[in-house]
């Protein structure tokens, strides 16, 4: 869809609101691998390049308030398996990005 030049909302949209198990693992996993481990910010790969209206979209809806709370909600899911501990820095990871996301756009 991306690569189309096509408006992602309502794929992502469904994605938010699909509190199964798989749609729950699947985007604290995308988060993860996202988010930077060197600095508090969001990398969208090259295969963004060739369509950054969407990569801003998919940046600015994975730092929203409500997917924010969706990964918190989806921690439930995972709260019984060894790996927790991924997902628990990943939120505190979302946390720090969601915050130098707020204090640049603050600054412009």
């Amino acid at each position: 869809m991306a690569l189309l030049q096509m408006d992602l909302s309502p794929v992502l949209n469904e994605w938010r609101i699909n509190t199964g198990l798989n749609a729950s693992l699947q985007l604290i996993e995308t988060i993860r691998i996202l988010l930077s481990k060197d600095e508090d910010a969001l990398i969208l790969d090259g295969y963004w390049d060739d369509c950054p209206a969407q990569a801003g979209q998919l940046q600015a809806w994975l730092l929203s308030e409500k997917v924010f709370e969706r990964v918190q909600e989806a921690l439930q899911w995972v709260k019984h398996q060894d790996d927790r501990h991924l997902f628990e820095e990943t939120v505190q990871r979302l946390i720090l990005a969601r915050r130098a996301t707020r204090k640049t756009g603050q600054e412009r």
